[in-house]
């Protein structure tokens, strides 16, 4: 269970907007166990993120990021499934993919 609140940053925060545009965001105030806390504060203490709040967004990022490629699998599967009749693959195609492959990566270096 936990409690939350949310507050507007005053306008004179918000001209700063252009600046740091998280200033511009609204603040929600979570309550969390004791153990939960020390964890953050850990996370914090490693020095990778500048303060809990920091740590609680990339965590955020990146599950937005796990989700955008998880339904772009879903649609890529969907297309796959309605691309027509299915075929087996042969050694040919097999080794049509290796060579595309090896083509790519040779552009790249």
């Amino acid at each position: 269970m936990f409690e939350l609140a949310v507050y507007i940053y005053s306008i004179d925060d918000t001209i700063n907007c252009n600046i740091n545009y998280r200033r511009c965001m609204n603040t929600i105030n979570i309550s969390l166990p004791d153990s939960v806390k020390a964890y953050l504060e850990k996370q914090v203490a490693s020095g990778n993120y500048n303060n809990i709040s920091d740590y609680i967004w990339e965590l955020i990022v990146q599950d937005q990021k796990r989700k955008t490629a998880k339904e772009r699998v879903e649609e890529l599967l969907l297309e796959a499934l309605d691309s027509g009749e299915v075929t087996p693959m042969t050694d040919g195609d097999w080794e049509n993919i290796r060579q595309t492959v090896r083509n790519n990566v040779a552009q790249k270096f």
